[in-house]
């Protein structure tokens, strides 16, 4: 029972995060899609393949959560040294509140920068917020992270991405081209 009090107790975002995320998932499902030609993605596709991600990984928080009770509230890291009892709330706040803003942030800067630069500098710095401090990987991670999303976004579903402005704009065509999506 102490358990399920615990996990109610630090698993209610994650939780509220996945009824949501379902309700999101079943309404997507209603997207109407007039005209669609055979073999094409429905519009719903993508944003319920978010949610399902999403649920999936509230999920994995919950179960993460549980493993957590079940320990007695005390974790051992590979160093050996004990998490607190609070399980570090103070610092999750931080980077919760740090991965919203991220995300914000992202959104507001792909009209201005372009999908490229900011989904590269998203994948950075979120990678880096959530704990990995190595600069290669993090700079490897993060062009691998982009040039992926764009041959996916770009050259398998035919998206229009945000390009930037400016001089955003003319480096995101020199990028397209150097990567043969132009």
């Amino acid at each position: 029972m102490d358990a399920v009090v615990a996990i109610l107790s630090r698993g209610w975002l994650p939780s509220l995060l996945f009824l949501l995320a379902a309700a999101l998932y079943v309404e997507a499902g209603r997207i109407e899609a007039p005209g669609l030609q055979a073999g094409q993605l429905a519009p719903s596709f993508w944003p319920r393949a978010m949610l399902l991600g999403l649920m999936l990984g509230c999920l994995s928080k919950i179960g993460e959560l549980a493993a957590h009770a079940r320990r007695g509230g005390v974790d051992v890291e590979a160093s050996g040294a004990e998490i607190p009892a609070d399980g570090g709330l103070v610092q999750d706040a931080r980077v919760v509140v740090g991965a919203i803003l991220l995300v914000l942030g992202y959104v507001l800067a792909s009209d201005l920068v372009g999908f490229a630069l900011a989904t590269f500098l998203f994948l950075v710095a979120f990678t880096y917020l959530g704990g990995w401090r190595r600069k290669v990987r993090l700079l490897l991670l993060g062009t691998v992270g982009t040039v992926s999303a764009l041959f996916v976004f770009v050259r398998v579903v035919y998206l229009s991405l945000p390009k930037g402005q400016g001089i955003f704009e003319d480096l995101t065509i020199a990028l397209y081209r150097l990567l043969r999506l132009f």
